[in-house]
């Protein structure tokens, strides 16, 4: 065992997981698209695989970090993962990619809450979100090497962007075995471990909850909204970029160096469209987050549309550039607002049943707007996820409206 501290572990974790799977995002469609010839019916099914695994195994799998240990969980998350992006260059066909979509969503479902139990036990809560936000900052840095060495190696053979990926993530996997430290960790009483009973008691708990209320009925409708267009801008918006438009010729450079050099610079303006935010909105009063959520959801609904019409190159990197900016900003503005609208009491069971409507929206969206995107073309199925993003900004200009009245009052 190491004597590196927990918050380096931390730091380093992150590091690696965001430097390989930005390197995978940067490459993943392109491989399917060109590679392994997927329409958009199934490039959307195979991120419906995707979340539908981590919704059905997040239960099961959690049990081992709430009755083992948080360590282990990390540890088989890495190596699964790794093994799972992997498998998906082995043979390029359809089958094969969704079955790795399962293995990395599995994979997931041991990282997702046992990482960051994991900290808590190790520094304790004063410093938990302060360490958590540095890790966040570090890695969006780290991400970047992560693109620009899949731009080289996709480049060249895009396959081995996959195995060198999933290597990277099982080999930091094992190495955590003797790097990570877990000296505090206390297994959770039968009672308290995360069961199937237990999430169903949650769900009908935060119903219950949210039904007594117009504007936590308001939000669980903005989550399904979100929920249902998130398959559409996750798995077709690079889908979209490059097959609708004539690419440039000079520079002679490559779709995934093209890819690569946008993707950076989507980056790098979440960057400084954040920064703005926490220094000039995020402290202010309810009247004005929601007045900048309005307008964020504005430029949001205008460059999906701006995005999926577009007919140049020019004007279709510029719709990407604003549906990835505006996007990142909206969540990064709305989720520590809307926390801060729940009381502490209700908080765990209110957010978590918005995780899961999130989930459902999802797996909805994705069998829906996969064949209909098939018969009606890209353009037109991407077009059409506006019906989902309008009521996010309907209702967040009512809540607008009602907040002043409040003030003025």
């Amino acid at each position: 065992v190491t004597n590196l501290s927990a918050k380096t572990v931390y730091y380093a974790t992150m590091c690696v997981f965001h430097l390989v799977l930005n390197g995978l995002l940067l490459v993943r469609t392109i491989y399917h698209i060109d590679v392994v010839g997927m329409t958009p019916s199934q490039l959307i099914l195979a991120g419906t695989i995707y979340i539908g695994t981590i919704f059905f195994a997040e239960v099961p799998t959690g049990v081992v970090a709430d009755a083992y240990s948080r360590k282990l969980s990390v540890i088989i998350s890495f190596v699964l993962g790794g093994i799972g992006h992997a498998m998906e260059a082995v043979i390029p066909v359809v089958w094969v990619v969704y079955l790795s979509h399962v293995i990395v969503g599995i994979s997931r479902t041991f990282l997702s809450g046992a990482f960051s139990a994991w900290l808590a036990d190790e520094i304790g809560e004063d410093d938990l979100q302060a360490t958590m936000m540095r890790g966040q900052q570090i890695s969006e840095f780290i991400a970047i090497l992560g693109i620009i060495g899949a731009m080289f190696v996709g480049s060249q053979q895009i396959m081995l962007t996959f195995w060198l990926g999933g290597a990277a993530l099982a080999l930091w996997g094992l190495l955590l075995i003797v790097l990570m430290p877990e000296t505090n960790y206390t297994p959770a009483a039968a009672d308290e471990r995360q069961t199937w009973r237990k999430l169903a008691v949650t769900f009908r708990t935060g119903w219950a909850y949210v039904t007594a209320k117009v504007f936590f009925l308001l939000i669980f409708i903005i989550e399904v909204g979100y929920g249902i267009s998130a398959p559409v801008l996750q798995r077709l918006t690079d889908a979209h970029l490059l097959e609708s438009f004539v690419w440039p010729t000079q520079p002679n450079w490559t779709p995934i160096i093209w890819l690569g050099i946008i993707s950076i610079a989507k980056n790098l303006l979440n960057v400084g469209v954040l920064e703005w935010l926490k220094r000039n909105v995020a402290d202010k009063s309810s009247a004005v987050i929601l007045r900048t959520l309005v307008i964020i959801n504005v430029i949001y609904v205008t460059s999906v549309l701006l995005f999926a019409f577009a007919q140049s190159f020019v004007w279709g990197v510029a719709g990407f550039l604003f549906v990835g900016v505006s996007q990142y900003s909206n969540f990064n503005l709305y989720d520590p607002w809307l926390i801060k609208q729940i009381s502490s009491e209700v908080r765990a069971t209110v957010m978590s049943m918005w995780k899961q409507s999130w989930s459902l929206g999802f797996l909805i969206g994705g069998s829906v707007l996969g064949v209909w995107t098939d018969l009606v073309g890209i353009r037109y199925g991407y077009a059409s996820i506006v019906l989902f993003l309008l009521p996010a900004l309907l209702i967040f200009n009512r809540m607008r409206r009602e907040q002043l009245a409040e003030e003025r009052s």
